[in-house]
């Protein structure tokens, strides 16, 4: 599914040089679900952008389903993102002025559904986070909770076989976390949907099936 060959990212900064990621191999194979674990700045997120092909590495070589990611035309490219992959921010990065069905008919649109099948399929995958009946509200009529489920059905819109969560439970209460999980762990297993997770939480991180460590770019599996 998710390969690395020796992929490294280097920040240049106007004195120096910071390691984002070292000589990083790796595979994740499809159906996985593996946890990032490591301190700030271990290059967790720069594995994930990277991952996700909205950071292009230093040297190296990401694939995905077999194709070179990196080699692909812009276009190809954009594609490719948007059929492919699902991406979860902790911020939830929800459009402030639409509704959570609008939210989640935004990502629909960009897939070129018409009108009618974008609400359609909004209200369906709203339904299955539960917040039917939350579809007409704004973000800010909703708890943090039920911001990041939105977040979730807008992630899903396109059935995209990888998902890339970043801290996913940061800015939620046990609760909601543990219900998040149990969200992402029906994804992996019922629907064999691959999930690569940054997390600090090592009780979210045990809820995967592999722990991957970072530290100063370095990326190995935890012993």
């Amino acid at each position: 599914m998710l390969r690395f060959e020796q992929v490294n990212k280097i920040y240049k900064t106007r004195r120096d040089k910071v390691t984002g990621l070292n000589n990083v191999n790796i595979h994740i194979a499809q159906g996985d679900f593996a946890a990032l674990v490591g301190p700030s700045g271990s290059g967790k997120t720069t594995f994930l952008v990277t991952a996700g092909a909205m950071m292009r590495p230093t040297s190296g070589k990401v694939y995905l389903g077999g194709r070179d990611v990196f080699a692909m035309k812009p276009n190809e490219l954009a594609e490719l993102r948007l059929r492919s992959i699902g991406f979860i921010f902790q911020t939830f990065n929800l459009i402030t002025y639409l509704t959570a069905r609008q939210n989640v008919m935004a990502a629909l649109m960009l897939a070129g559904k018409s009108p009618a099948e974008q609400e359609d399929a909004a209200d369906k995958l709203l339904q299955k986070v539960g917040l039917a009946d939350r579809a007409d509200h704004k973000p800010f009529e909703l708890s943090v909770g039920q911001q990041q489920r939105v977040a979730l059905a807008r992630m899903l819109a396109n059935d995209p076989p990888l998902i890339l969560a970043d801290e996913p439970t940061g800015n939620l209460d046990p609760q909601t976390s543990a219900d998040v999980m149990d969200f992402l762990t029906a994804l992996n297993k019922e629907q064999g949907k691959t999930i690569v997770m940054v997390t600090h939480s090592m009780e979210a991180a045990k809820r995967a099936k592999r722990i991957i460590t970072c530290n100063n770019g370095i990326i190995e599996e935890a012993r």
